[in-house]
């Protein structure tokens, strides 16, 4: 288990861009070219949709 907040990415350099979706906020993060990053908080969890 983590205490303490870290970040996760996610590189997709062959692919054309993604578009990035938090499903658990209801929000569009937006469309990334080369990868994504987010910033997960200690005993936190974020589901995203990429497509």
């Amino acid at each position: 288990m983590v205490t303490w907040e870290d970040s996760v990415n996610d590189r997709w350099k062959d692919l054309p861009r993604r578009t990035v979706r938090d499903v658990w906020a209801d929000r569009t993060l937006g469309r990334f070219a080369d990868g994504f990053e987010a910033t997960i908080p200690p005993h936190g969890s974020k589901l995203l949709k990429v497509w």
